[in-house]
């Protein structure tokens, strides 16, 4: 497993977040049923990562 210190944490919930809306943008305004999906798929990744990653506790040192 990685450890990341408070900063990194920080850069990889920025950038999960940014993605996120980025999908959910996407997602609005897709036609296609299959891309759809994908983006769906994609969103729910992306939010389990981000809750891994939220709920991480660093263990002492």
């Amino acid at each position: 497993m990685y450890e990341f210190d408070e900063s990194e944490r920080h850069y990889i919930l920025t950038v999960l977040r940014a993605a996120h809306t980025q999908l959910l943008h996407e997602l609005h305004h897709a036609d296609a049923a299959d891309y759809k999906q994908q983006l769906r798929h994609q969103i729910e990744i992306n939010e389990m990562i981000t809750a891994k990653v939220q709920n991480r506790v660093s263990a002492p040192v």
